[in-house]
C-alpha cells in the first residue's frame, strides 16, 4: 500500500500559511483601527479574531506536521478558513486597474486550499499518535 505521510504535512503547511496571513491581517487591522481607517463595524470585530484564529491555525499546523493530537490539528485546519475568506474578500474588492487585480480570477483558490487542508487532516487521522 502506498504511503500517505505527505497528507498531514501538507495540511500542516497550509494551516501555518493561513495562520501567518491571519496574524498579519489582524495586526494590520490593529494599526488601521488605531488611525480610524476601518469603516465597517464588522471589520472592527472580525480582524482581531483573525489574529487569534491565526495563532490557533499555526498551533494546529505544527501538531499536524508532528502527527500528534489529531483533534488539535483538525481545529487548526478549521481555523484556517477565516483568513482564507478575508483574503478572498479583499482580492475581490480590487479595482480592475490595480496591479493585483489578477487575483480576482483566482479568488476562490484560498478557500479551496483551506478546505483541502481540512480534507487532508481528516483523511490522515490514522497516521496521528494515539496519545
Amino acid at each position: 500500500m502506498r504511503s500517505r505521510k505527505w497528507m498531514p504535512t501538507t495540511a500542516g503547511y497550509l494551516d501555518i500559511l493561513y495562520g501567518i496571513s491571519g496574524i498579519l491581517l489582524g495586526l494590520l487591522a490593529l494599526v488601521l483601527n488605531s488611525v480610524d481607517q476601518l469603516t465597517s463595524t464588522l471589520d472592527r470585530i472580525l480582524m482581531p479574531l483573525l489574529f487569534i484564529m491565526g495563532l490557533l491555525s499555526i498551533i494546529g499546523g505544527v501538531y499536524s506536521i508532528k502527527r500528534k493530537m489529531w483533534l488539535l490539528a483538525l481545529s487548526g485546519a478549521i481555523f484556517s478558513i477565516l483568513p482564507s475568506f478575508v483574503l478572498t474578500r479583499s482580492w475581490g474588492s480590487l479595482s480592475p486597474y490595480h496591479p493585483f487585480s489578477l487575483f480576482k480570477l483566482i479568488g476562490f483558490v484560498p478557500i479551496l486550499l483551506a478546505i483541502l487542508a481540512i480534507v487532508l487532516t481528516v483523511l490522515s487521522r490514522k497516521q496521528f499518535a494515539k496519545k
